[in-house]
């Protein structure tokens, strides 16, 4: 195995461990973040549905744990040989570069989070377009 290949399949583990993480946090914390943007909705003298808030949430909790999943099922066919594990990859690092960026420009500034999943994401995406990585692909078992 090339260490391009290594270093992606290291890198989607580490993000799908990130990611699932995150969802599971979020999930059992959801009331006290809810009950956090209230508060902060009070301070600014500002209506805030709380039920809307909360679909919010558990949608962007829910795709972060499937994107999570899909990456550490990634980062097994890919150390198992197969070439699904490269374009699914491609396509998570992908998908979570593009929500990144688009959180990164809603807020209106880098997070230390959404930093890290920038830099992470783009490893990936470097990793698994590198020559070493496709020729290595290419000649293994194509299942």
């Amino acid at each position: 195995m090339p260490t391009t290949a290594k270093v992606a399949a290291i890198l989607l583990g580490f993000l799908g461990l990130l990611l699932l993480v995150n969802a599971v946090l979020g999930f059992t914390g959801l009331g006290s973040i809810l009950d956090e943007f209230a508060k902060a909705a009070r301070d600014r003298d500002v209506t805030f549905d709380r039920a809307a808030a909360s679909s919010q949430l558990t949608t962007l909790f829910a795709a972060g744990a499937v994107l999570g999943l899909l990456a550490a099922v990634s980062c097994v066919l890919l150390a198992k040989r197969h070439k699904a594990g490269r374009l699914l990859g491609i396509a998570c690092a992908g998908i979570q570069l593009s929500l990144a960026v688009f959180n990164a420009i809603g807020v209106g500034g880098l997070l230390n989070y959404t930093l890290l999943l920038i830099v992470l994401t783009v490893a990936i995406l470097v990793m698994l377009f590198r020559k070493q990585t496709v020729d290595w692909l290419r000649t293994g078992p194509s299942d």
